[in-house]
C-alpha cells in the first residue's frame, strides 16, 4: 500500500510540475 501511495504521490506532483510548467509558457502569451 505504501509503496504504490508513494508512486500515485510522485506522479501527482510530475503532473503538477508540467501544468506548471504549461502555464508559465503560456502566461506570455495570453498576457
Amino acid at each position: 500500500m505504501n509503496m504504490i501511495s508513494l508512486k500515485l504521490i510522485l506522479q501527482a506532483i510530475s503532473l503538477l510540475a508540467d501544468l506548471i510548467q504549461l502555464t508559465q509558457i503560456l502566461q506570455p502569451l495570453l498576457y
